[in-house]
């Protein structure tokens, strides 16, 4: 068999390929020469949608027939199958990658790429707020809405119960919130092969008015005006600044008169104590009583008071005659 060798290079894309040996088999039955660069084509050969079906054929001359590998380039390089054909039963978004088919023979092997871009309608969209603390009656808050799709989604903003929408775009801010933005917002992620929404409710935390009620009350007293200390757009507000008004009363009762029995209680120790001292003392001045004396005394105490009392029922009995 004759041979001759022959090179290597890139096609017009960039694809690299090469080639090897030909020549004519010993019995002059044609020239035999390694695999030309592959033609890839795709089925069907408009846009692929996500859920079709998708082929991808490969083809290229060569003597002897060329053996067909298809990879799939992720990072890496990927053998999926072999074969002249490469079948998606399904495609998916996750398909959308660069392939490659390999014409192979014992003379040479060579390349072609292809890449697919499945196009799919909107993922369930992802929301979000800003801050996503509690939200205090007139701050600021941002909504803000992705949603994977190919293309890319439009987006717009819808507020329940009222038709026409809030905003577009993927931010929504509300510069001044009210509780009348409090409720739930959908954000609704479309293009031309579909639409997928998601909902978040807003609520506004609400703000205690309590102490900048009393403060304008004790200024506008200053001028002689008259003002209710609550605010009336709040009657819960309203009641439990009474019940804290009066809580904090009844708290202050409470230390008043244990701080008055707690002094009433350290006087009348004191009284007590100073009692005993002065009888201690008094009875340190007296002499000491001999048991005759103390005898007499004692008698004579006695003698005085039946005394006394004689007298007084003599006297009454006289003046009732």
């Amino acid at each position: 068999m004759e041979k001759g060798r022959i090179g290597k290079g890139r096609d017009g894309k960039g694809a690299m390929w090469q080639w090897g040996e030909l020549g004519r088999d010993e019995m002059g039955r044609g020239e035999m020469d390694a695999p030309k660069l592959p033609s890839v084509s795709v089925s069907p050969s408009a846009e692929i949608e996500e859920g079709r079906s998708v082929t991808l054929t490969c083809s290229s001359d060569a003597n002897p027939a060329a053996n067909y590998t298809w990879y799939k380039k992720d990072g890496n390089f990927i053998s999926l199958n072999k074969g002249p054909q490469l079948v998606f039963s399904s495609i998916q978004s996750s398909d959308s990658a660069e392939y490659f088919c390999t014409a192979e023979n014992k003379l040479g092997r060579i390349s072609k790429n292809v890449f697919i871009n499945v196009k799919y309608a909107p993922k369930l969209p992802s929301v979000s707020v800003s801050p996503s603390a509690e939200i205090e009656e007139g701050s600021s808050v941002t909504l803000t809405c992705s949603s994977d799709a190919n293309p890319a989604a439009n987006y717009i903003w819808y507020k329940e119960d009222e038709d026409s929408p809030k905003a577009s775009g993927q931010i929504f801010n509300i510069t001044d919130f009210r509780a009348e933005h409090s409720g739930s917002y959908s954000c609704g992620a479309q293009n031309k092969l579909g639409r997928s929404n998601s909902t978040l409710t807003l609520i506004v935390a609400k703000v205690r008015e309590a102490y900048h009620s009393l403060s304008d009350h004790e200024s506008r007293e200053q001028t002689g005006s008259h003002i209710s200390s609550l605010h009336p757009d709040h009657p819960e507000d309203a009641s439990r600044s009474h019940i804290g008004i009066t809580l904090g009363f009844l708290l202050f009762i409470i230390i008043i008169l244990s701080a008055y029995l707690r002094t009433r209680r350290y006087s009348l120790t004191n009284q007590r104590r100073k009692l005993r001292q002065r009888l201690n003392s008094r009875a340190q001045t007296l002499p000491p009583l001999t048991c005759p004396q103390f005898v007499h005394t004692v008698f004579s105490a006695l003698t005085n008071h039946l005394t006394r009392i004689i007298r007084t029922r003599w006297r009454a009995e006289c003046s009732s005659i």
